[in-house]
C-alpha cells in the first residue's frame, strides 16, 4: 500500500472510530490498526465540514503551537523537529 493509500485508508477510520462507543484502543484492536499509528493519523485529521467552514488552518495553527509549547516544556522528549 503507498503512503497515499495508507493516509486515505487511516483517515476513513477516523470518522468510524468517532461514531462508536469504543475506546481508540479498544478499535485499534478490533481493527488491528497500531494505536501509536492510529495516533498519528488522528492527529492530523480535520473533518471536511471544517474545512469546507474554513476551520482547518486554525485547528491546526493551534495543534503547532501546542507542540512548540511542549517542546520548550521538556526539550529532552523532543530531540529532533516536529514533523507535521
Amino acid at each position: 500500500m503507498s503512503p497515499s493509500q495508507n493516509k486515505a485508508a487511516m483517515q476513513a477510520h477516523i470518522p468510524q472510530w468517532q461514531a462508536s462507543s469504543l475506546t481508540q484502543a479498544g478499535y485499534c484492536k478490533i481493527h488491528n490498526i497500531k494505536p501509536h499509528i492510529f495516533s498519528y493519523y488522528k492527529k492530523q485529521f480535520v473533518t471536511p465540514a471544517e474545512r469546507h467552514e474554513g476551520k482547518d488552518r486554525n485547528i491546526l495553527e493551534m495543534r503547532d503551537r501546542l507542540y512548540l509549547q511542549k517542546k520548550e516544556e521538556s526539550p529532552s522528549r523532543w530531540p529532533k523537529s516536529i514533523r507535521n
